[in-house]
């Protein structure tokens, strides 16, 4: 028996969220060899003009709301509706690198109001996954880790930014506990997950917590 899932992976750079969606694709694989997987990131390839601003800008304040309005109207509505929805209703289980909580991390870093971040994605008609896991990352090791890459940085891997996302991602995970809190509409389910430990233990939480409710679904 194969499941439909869209399970979604959040976290400010560094934090490993392709090395775990890795992790649980090879899970996935083990527990069920007929499961069609798909492996999805936002930005999409599509979002030409927001790629752009990411790699030539050196302000990340800059273009704030024109951000929102690719991220989120003209690059994820499509991605959503279009590929994400569909494949879940084929009985695909899709691993994404990033979504929803990304939005409202970075461009409320930016200063962009809440209520109207969340607002977009409804009149988008975006809809919560099934789960997310945030990968959790103290700032100061976010900073060393993209340090260690030796690779150009893009305008939100500054290191006093990704200070302002990692303090926005923590105030979003506390009001997705809300039950009743528009952030928990919109996001749905979020675990927790410390990402400062090893690659092996942050899969070790994840599946810990994935493999139930897999297994639940698939009916084992």
């Amino acid at each position: 028996m194969v499941v439909g899932l869209f399970v979604v992976f959040e976290g400010v750079d560094g934090s490993g969220k392709g090395t775990a969606i890795g992790h649980v694709e090879k899970a996935i694989r083990g527990w069920n060899k007929y499961q069609n997987i798909v492996l999805t990131r936002e930005p999409t390839h599509k979002a030409r003009e927001l790629i752009g601003m990411l790699e030539k800008q050196d302000d990340p304040m800059t273009n704030a709301r024109r951000m929102t309005e690719l991220f989120v109207g003209e690059d994820r509505k499509p991605h959503y509706h279009n590929e994400i929805k569909p494949d879940v209703a084929k009985q695909r289980v899709v691993l994404g690198d990033r979504f929803s909580m990304s939005t409202l991390a970075y461009q409320s870093a930016q200063n962009q109001p809440m209520d109207e971040l969340i607002r977009a994605h409804e009149i988008a008609e975006i809809e919560a996954p099934d789960v997310t896991y945030y990968l959790d990352l103290d700032a100061e090791e976010a900073i060393r880790r993209i340090a260690k890459r030796c690779q150009t940085k893009e305008i939100f891997e500054q290191p006093d930014f990704i200070r302002k996302v990692v303090a926005c991602h923590e105030l979003i995970y506390a009001n997705s506990l809300e039950l009743d809190s528009i952030t928990n509409k919109l996001l749905g389910r979020v675990v927790k997950i410390n990402a400062n430990l090893s690659q092996e233990e942050v899969a070790r939480q994840i599946l810990e917590n994935f493999e139930p409710l897999y297994k639940t679904r698939n009916g084992k």
